[in-house]
C-alpha cells in the first residue's frame, strides 16, 4: 500500500510550542539592549516613524505588565500561569470533546467513533489533487489519531481520566524548556534603572527613546533603509559581546 502523507495532528507538542521557562533573571544589562534593539527590528517597514515603532512598544510592555504596577518579576510568574492555565484548558478541552458519552472518561472506542469521520475525508495526493482515502488507508489514518490520544493514558489501561489529563499537562508543560521562550516576549527587568526591582513605563520609554535616538542618525524621526542595515550590524555587534549561556 502506498504511504500516506499527511500532516502530523501533534496537539500536544502545538500547545505547548509557545511557552517556555521564566527568564526572571535578567541582570545583564546588555541584555536589555539587545531586546529593544530586536523589538525595534521587528517593528521597520520602509522608512518606519519612531512614534509608530514607540507605539509597538507600548503594547509590548501593556503585554508584560501583568498586575499594572509595572514589570516585575511577579509578572513573569503571573504570565507563566496564565499561558500554563490556558494550555492546561485546551487540553481539557480536547479531552471533554472525546468524552462522548459524557462519563468523565475517554476509551480506545470514543476516541475512534470521534476521528472515524476526519479518517475517511480526502487526502492531498500527486500534484495536489484530493483524493478519498482507501479503506486500508482510513483504517492506517484512524489508528494514527486514536494512538496519538491515547498518549494521555498514563497508565495504559485503554482509559482516559480527568486526573491523566491533568497530569499530562503538567508533563508537556515541565517539557516545555526546549521550545520556543514565550517569556523572552517580555519586558527584560535589567531596564529597571532606578533598582526598584520594577520597570516602570517611563523607564522603559526612556531606554526605548535614547535608542531610537541612536539608530535616527539624521534626526528626521525616521528609520530609514540605511539606518536600519546600520542597526542590524549594531544587533550582531550586541550579540558578539553578551556572554553565551
Amino acid at each position: 500500500m502506498k504511504k500516506i502523507v499527511m500532516p502530523y495532528v501533534g496537539f500536544v507538542m502545538l500547545i505547548f510550542a509557545v511557552a517556555s521557562a521564566p527568564a526572571l533573571a535578567q541582570d545583564d544589562a546588555g541584555k536589555g539592549e539587545e531586546w529593544l534593539l530586536q523589538q525595534i527590528s521587528n517593528s521597520l517597514g520602509q522608512d518606519t516613524k519612531i512614534d509608530y515603532i514607540l507605539q509597538q512598544l507600548r503594547k509590548t510592555f501593556q503585554f508584560s505588565d501583568v498586575d499594572g504596577g509595572g514589570v516585575s518579576a511577579r509578572d513573569y510568574v503571573l504570565a507563566e500561569q496564565i499561558e500554563q492555565a490556558r494550555a492546561r484548558s485546551e487540553m481539557l478541552k480536547r479531552w471533554a470533546e472525546w468524552d462522548l458519552d459524557n462519563d468523565g472518561k475517554v476509551t480506545r472506542a470514543e476516541l475512534e467513533l470521534y476521528f472515524g469521520r476526519q479518517s475517511r475525508q480526502a487526502i492531498n495526493g500527486p500534484g495536489g489533487v484530493s483524493l478519498l482515502p482507501t479503506k486500508e488507508q482510513s483504517s492506517e489514518i484512524l489508528t494514527k489519531l486514536t494512538e496519538e490520544g491515547l498518549g494521555w493514558d498514563l497508565n495504559h489501561d485503554g482509559v482516559i481520566t480527568l486526573a491523566e489529563v491533568r497530569q499530562a499537562a503538567n508533563d508537556a508543560w515541565g517539557k516545555r524548556y526546549s521550545t520556543y521562550s514565550y517569556t523572552n516576549r517580555l519586558v527584560p527587568l535589567s531596564l529597571d534603572t532606578n533598582n526598584d526591582k520594577t520597570v516602570s513605563l517611563a523607564e522603559f520609554e526612556a531606554a526605548a527613546r535614547q535608542l531610537l535616538n541612536s539608530i535616527d542618525r539624521n534626526g528626521d524621526g525616521k528609520i530609514s533603509a540605511e539606518e536600519a542595515t546600520s542597526l542590524r550590524e549594531r544587533m550582531n555587534a550586541t550579540r558578539k559581546r553578551l556572554p553565551i549561556e
